[in-house]
């Protein structure tokens, strides 16, 4: 369904920087943009998360994301 779909945005929270697991939707090299909360630049891997994808948006707060959303998905909207 990720390959599939016409825009790509990853949403997560700070504790899932850095975090390998056996289970993967797909790469981050692959997503249009990631969406992490501002706890992630305090983890030692955030540097490397925006080496490996330059559309890392920091936002604080459930508004502030939701807007972010938005605007990635259409914006045209906003």
């Amino acid at each position: 369904m990720f390959d599939d779909a016409r825009k790509r945005v990853i949403l997560a929270d700070y504790s899932k920087v850095g975090v390998v697991s056996r289970v993967s939707y797909c790469a981050l090299v692959n997503a249009d943009c990631v969406i992490v909360d501002v706890r992630a630049r305090q983890n030692a891997m955030f540097p490397q998360l925006c080496s490996v994808n330059p559309n890392v948006v920091v936002a604080w707060g459930l508004r502030r994301i939701e807007r972010h959303v938005r605007h990635f998905l259409h914006p045209q909207h906003t």
